[in-house]
């Protein structure tokens, strides 16, 4: 239980820092670089606490890299629209 919890919360935080490269002139560096540091962050949770963890993990971060993205986005939307 501790480790299905354990990978929800990695994955909350790193969806969460995914989202701060949503900057559309970094891309093909980046995603590239992001991509590979995300099937690092895959690889040690399956060898940390196995395969069970990994659906978790993937699910926790994508919708926390969503909800980021959502929220910066509104953000630039609000501000924007202010000035």
């Amino acid at each position: 239980m501790i480790t299905f919890l354990g990978g929800i919360g990695l994955g909350i935080v790193w969806g969460w820092l995914l989202g701060n490269f949503d900057q559309p002139q970094r891309a093909p560096l980046v995603v590239v670089s992001l991509a590979v540091a995300s099937l690092a962050m895959g690889t040690t949770v399956t060898w940390l606490a196995h395969l069970r963890t990994v659906p978790p993990f993937t699910i926790a971060a994508v919708v926390s890299l969503l909800v980021h993205h959502l929220w910066r986005r509104e953000l630039r939307h609000r501000y924007q629209d202010s000035t």
